[in-house]
């Protein structure tokens, strides 16, 4: 099996760059690691302001492609705007593009080796599906984090309103895990009636945001803190956005875990987006998970095994689950899903 890195270092043109950030250093990170040699950094046009990305002078893609149009060129961040995949489609035509599929959380990329390392998991996981469509979701994310083509998100993907309809929500009792301003609160909103919510959000700045933005709905309760495995301390990393999370570095917060927050209460329906930390707030969500079974909404791509590892999980916890994958329109892969709902 021949992955995207191992045809890099093959390349005998140019191989630049594509945008700047976390992405980008990933990714040159790798290139670095495994020889293969950069030659330099663009942006899209209009967007160039005399930056440097780590000793590149960045230029413009009329520029770069102008000079070397046999280049090759690196995806290295992140979009779901309509506008932006439309552009990198465009250029993807022009030239030859592949968006290197890096973790956005954990430091194992998703190559040949870690395929094979764990191929039973993934082969495993993959049977536990209940449709046609989620197996193939499947293969298609990762056949694309194998070979970086973005051909295959654009087969994979399916609208957000079609995947709201495999949840069947009704009158639900909702915790949103991961909260950020509210944005998950309001759209559920559209789609059912909320008799309860319980909104979790550890930023300080979106906490008071998301209070602000549902401020008109009864009947929400407000949790300031990480959620994870057990009820502890642990340190929290801000970052611009949506990338703030628990890790090693980072100011000191409250961790609870979802059953000592519920103390055996009922929730009809969670979503995790927790940046990366789904697999410890799933660990800590084992009791209600197991006694009240509520339709589960869990994202499945900050870490290169979650696609596989989260499903396994679910399983593990209880096998009353029909399990769904579904991926919304966005490059690299992210808005990729995990559904659970209780099989009747």
């Amino acid at each position: 099996m021949t992955d995207l890195w191992q045809k890099l270092k093959k390349e005998k043109g140019p191989v630049y760059l594509y945008g700047m950030g976390n992405g980008a250093d990933k990714i040159l990170d790798e290139c670095i690691r495994l020889g293969i040699e950069i030659s330099g950094v663009f942006a899209s046009d209009g967007f160039v302001r005399n930056q440097v990305f780590r000793g590149f002078k960045v230029e413009s893609y009329s520029a770069v492609r102008e000079k070397s149009p046999d280049m090759t060129a690196l995806l290295c961040f992140g979009s779901a705007l309509e506008e932006v995949i439309s552009s990198i489609k465009q250029k993807s035509d022009e030239i030859r593009l592949y968006a290197p599929s890096v973790p956005v959380y954990g430091d194992e990329i998703f190559n040949s080796e870690f395929f094979e390392k764990n191929e039973e998991k993934i082969r495993l996981a993959r049977s536990l599906f209940a449709d046609e469509r989620s197996k193939e979701v499947f293969d298609k994310i990762i056949e694309y984090r194998l070979s970086g083509d973005i051909k295959y998100l654009f087969e994979a993907e399916s609208d957000r309103n079609e995947n709201y309809k495999l949840l069947e929500l009704k009158n639900e009792i909702f915790f949103d895990l991961g909260a950020y301003r509210g944005d998950t609160v309001l759209e559920v909103e559209e789609h059912c009636n909320l008799e309860k919510i319980y909104a979790l959000e550890p930023d300080k700045k979106s906490f008071e945001k998301l209070k602000a933005n549902t401020a008109h709905i009864k009947n929400v309760n407000y949790f300031n803190c990480a959620v994870g495995e057990r009820d502890e301390t642990v340190f929290f990393k801000k970052s611009r956005g949506r990338g703030s999370s628990v890790g090693k570095t980072g100011e000191e917060i409250e961790s609870r875990s979802v059953d000592s927050i519920l103390q055996n209460e009922k929730v009809t329906f969670m979503k995790l987006d927790v940046e990366g930390n789904e697999r410890k707030a799933l660990l800590g969500a084992k009791s209600t998970i197991k006694n009240y079974l509520p339709k589960l909404k869990i994202a499945a791509y900050h870490r290169s095994e979650d696609i596989f590892a989260l499903v396994l999980l679910i399983n593990e916890i209880t096998d009353k689950y029909r399990i769904y994958l579904r991926h919304e329109p966005s490059l690299p892969d992210w808005d990729t899903d995990i559904f659970a709902i209780p099989k009747e």
